[in-house]
Parts: structure tokens; sequence; C-alpha cells
């Protein structure tokens, strides 16, 4: 069964997902996960590509939201000159990242972190405990 402040949290999350273009699906009623396949650029022989994903418990009892997060970076193929900058913080195990890329064969960019973070001030405001579990694969 669904209370009203965990049906209010579940349609934040969906709303902030949504702008941070993550695909989320359910999985069961108390379990979130997301995808995101970012293409750093294409060539005629190679690509550059970075998929993140999450995935987010909500336990109304002790009205705790666990989450988790991770990226995949794949690269193959000679690459054409590019440019990368990407930025890094990390307080404790929270890390932040944002990585952009430009290149003839295009370009992209990933805030890795940034999620996470809304949804750690969305839960907080809504009177719940956030809790990220850093290590742990989503």
């Amino acid at each position: 069964m669904t209370t009203d402040a965990k049906a209010a949290l579940l349609e934040r999350f969906a709303h902030l997902a949504a702008d941070h273009d993550v695909a989320l699906s359910p999985e069961g009623q108390d379990t979130l996960r997301g995808e995101l396949d970012v293409s750093l650029g294409r060539w005629m022989i190679g690509g550059h590509s970075i998929k993140y994903r999450c995935w987010c418990r909500l336990d109304e009892t002790a009205r705790t939201v666990t989450f988790r997060e991770s990226t995949t970076e794949t690269s193959w193929g000679v690459p054409p000159p590019t440019v990368t900058v990407e930025r890094r913080t990390q307080a404790g195990a929270r890390v932040s990242e944002t990585t952009v890329t430009s290149a003839p064969g295009g370009g992209g960019r990933l805030d890795y972190g940034a999620l996470g973070e809304r949804l750690a001030e969305v839960t907080r405001e809504l009177g719940w405990e956030f809790r990220y579990e850093a290590g742990k694969k989503p």
C-alpha cells in the first residue's frame, strides 16, 4: 500500500529523473531503477559513450530512501582529435563529476552525481532520510 508521502516522493523522483533524461522503471512497489546512455562521440571507425545507472529503494517504515549510482565508460576505435573537460569533486563517499566532450564526430555531457544530489534535497524536504550507498552497483 502506498501512502501519500511515499506517492509524493515517487512523483517528485519521476520528475527529477525526467529533468536529467534518466529513464526510470519500477521494480516492485518500493524500488526504482534508472538508466541513461550518453554518446560522447561517434566517428567512422569508433565511438565513445557512458552508461549511467541508478537505483533507489524507499523504506516507508523507516522513512528512508537508499540510493546507488554508477557509470560504465566504453570507447572503441581510433578517435579523431577531441576536447574533453572533466570536473570532479568528492565529499566523503559522494562523488560529483561533469564530463563534456567535443569532437568532429559529435559530443556530449554527463553530470554524474547531479541526480543523486537533487534526490537527496527532495527527500529531506519531505522529511525523509537519504542514504547514499557508495561502492555498490545499482
